[in-house]
This record gives structure tokens, sequence and C-alpha cells, in this order.
């Protein structure tokens, strides 16, 4: 568990450029993850298109052959017998059946797979783009399901992950990738916290990760909830301190949670805080002022 409370001081020093190296950070840990979320549909997508190469090659074969029948059959001669063993033979070589059943299932693997790289490569965009100084609006679905592509990784092992969506958030004013940046935190933090009770492992079952947005009058509340091991009592007054964590060396630096609570409190003037039961998971909860109803 990352600290996650740098006080107005630190976090008025950490400022935006403190957040924009935290979102490096982030993002240059989940580069490894994020290749192998693209290697793996990149996978199959080269191998259903080695299948409907091969496929389309022998259909012009067959192709070929039939247009020699056709003209032959239009000649009003005699059809050869070559001609006719000919279009034969690449019938069976064709296995149309086969193809039938096949082609229509590699396309669509294939398109599937080219529109989850696609999401991939959208989602990392939007969050490594450097921030504009000025506010804008911001869906926080839209952040939501962004952070859980990008975070995949991280938690597709040890959880499965569920976005509860409510139809219509208010929009808010604010930072989109700073925003981005504190639910792609959580979710990691989720993931770990997980991870340590041994879920996904052996035989294991996944944990659950959940994502949720709902209106709470004038404010929108997202939630991000992990079934992990919960925060200990003894701890729970000090994971809001910078550089605080209890991850493994090299796991955790301690700044995620203090520049979480910089991001929503000083930039955004909304409120981080959490829930957590020993053996049953945390939940922690972002409240942001919703924009006015026009």
């Amino acid at each position: 568990m990352d600290g996650a409370n740098a006080g107005p001081t630190g976090a008025a020093e950490a400022g935006t450029a403190g957040s924009h190296n935290q979102n490096l950070e982030v993002l240059g840990q989940l580069t490894a993850g994020v290749a192998h979320e693209i290697n793996t549909p990149m996978q199959y997508i080269g191998d259903n298109a080695q299948f409907l190469g091969v496929t389309v090659r022998r259909l012009l074969d067959l192709a070929g052959s039939f247009e020699r029948l056709v003209a032959a059959c239009r000649s009003g001669d005699p059809i050869p017998e070559p001609l006719l063993n000919e279009c034969q033979r690449e019938l069976v070589r064709g296995r149309l059946d086969f193809l039938r059943e096949q082609a229509p299932t590699a396309i669509e693997q294939t398109q599937a797979g080219i529109d989850q790289v696609r999401s991939i490569i959208q989602a990392l965009k939007e969050f490594s783009h450097p921030g504009e100084d000025e506010p804008t609006m911001v869906d926080v679905n839209h952040l939501a399901r962004m952070a859980s592509t990008v975070t995949r990784n991280s938690w597709r092992y040890v959880a499965e992950l569920t976005l509860e969506l409510c139809d219509f958030p208010r929009p808010v004013r604010g930072h989109p990738q700073e925003l981005g940046q504190v639910l792609i935190n959580l979710i990691v933090n989720a993931a770990h916290a997980i991870e340590e009770c041994g879920s996904g492992q052996g035989d294991q079952p996944l944990g659950k990760i959940t994502l949720r947005s709902r209106n709470v009058g004038d404010t929108v509340e997202v939630q991000v909830q992990d079934s992990g091991a919960g925060i200990p009592e003894a701890i729970r007054d000090r994971i809001m301190n910078p550089f605080f964590t209890t991850k493994p060396i090299g796991k955790g630096t301690g700044q995620g949670l203090p520049l979480a609570q910089h991001v929503i409190v000083e930039r955004h003037h909304g409120r981080l805080s959490f829930e957590s039961q020993v053996g049953q998971g945390t939940t922690f909860f972002i409240s942001l002022p919703g924009c006015p109803d026009e």
C-alpha cells in the first residue's frame, strides 16, 4: 500500500511537475504490461492473417480454374478432361467446407484484436499526453474505462475487474491526465493488494476489483474497491504519509497516494478517503465537485 497525504506544503511543492513525473513513473512501470497486452492480440492477428493469406491464394487458384472452365463452356467445344480434373483438384485443395467454418471466425478475431490494440494505444496516448494548464470538462466514466484498459496486465492474472458506472455521471471540470493517473495508481494498488493474498495463484480463485461511479448530490464519486486483505488498523493513519509503503523494495515508492491526494484535494478541490476491513478488502472514494446543470 503506497502512502497518500503529502499535506498542503508537500503537495504545493510537488505541484504539477511532481504529478507529471509520477505519471511518467507509472507509465514506465506499465510499459512492459502494455507491450504484453498489445503482443497477445498481435500474435493471433498475425496467425489469422497468415491463414487468410493462404485461403485467398487457394481461392484465387480455384477462381482461375473455373474461369478457364467457363471460357471452355462458352466456346461450345467439348470440355477438356484435364480442365475438369484441374477444377476438381482445386476444389479439394481449397477445403471449402473448412473455410466456410473458419474464415469468418478468423476475420472476427482479427477485427477484435485490432480493436483491442487500438483501445490500448488510445488509453496510453491519453494518459501520456502532457496535461493542459487550463481545466477541461472530464467524463469520469471514460477515464475509468481507459484506466482499466491500460492497467489490464496488472490485474488480469490476479483479479476480475468490473465496471459499475452510472448512466449519466455529472461532468467534472479538471485535468483528465492527472485524474487518470490517480485511477491508474488506485487500480494498480488494488491489484497488488489482491496479489499479496495469493489470489489467482495455484487453485486460488481470482480476486475482484470494482470501479464504480455515481452522482452524490452536487458531487461525482468514483470508487475503487478490492478484495485484498485490507489495511491493518495500526497503519491506517500513516498510509496518507509521503514515502510510506508496505510494498517490497522496488515495487512501491510511497509517492503514488500522496500525489493522488494532491491531485484530488489541491488541484480539483475534492476529497480522497477510504474504508477498509481486514480480511475483506479496501475501497477508495474519490469525490469531485460536479459541474452545475445548465
